[in-house]
């Protein structure tokens, strides 16, 4: 049987890592930030570790999903405790709930 969160794309099987959807890394990303808690952040590779034994394929569609998700306001990318556009960001990042303004 198929398993619904992995994707129909080409590159899947024995000597590739696994495809996932979209919405599906989505979630992962999600449910790893929020299990670490609010001012606390992740590495994307966590994510992708979880997923896979072939982790290091799966890191540019994290980092390609984490850049969807800060441009909904879903997320932050930080690098050295700092917000950064996803786009510009080159080297290591982590993964953290967004900052709220909770001032009324």
């Amino acid at each position: 049987m198929t398993d619904p969160a992995k994707g129909s794309e080409p590159g899947s099987g024995p000597d590739h890592a696994p495809r996932f959807a979209d919405d599906f890394l989505e979630q992962a990303i999600a449910e790893a930030v929020n299990r670490r808690g609010a001012g606390k952040s992740i590495c994307p590779s966590e994510v992708a570790r979880a997923l896979s034994d072939e982790w290091r394929d799966l890191m540019p569609d994290i980092r390609r999903v984490a850049a969807a998700m800060v441009a909904r306001g879903d997320l932050a990318v930080l690098q050295r405790g700092r917000e950064v556009d996803p786009a510009k960001a080159r080297g290591p990042i982590r993964l953290a709930r967004p900052r709220r303004n909770t001032s009324t």
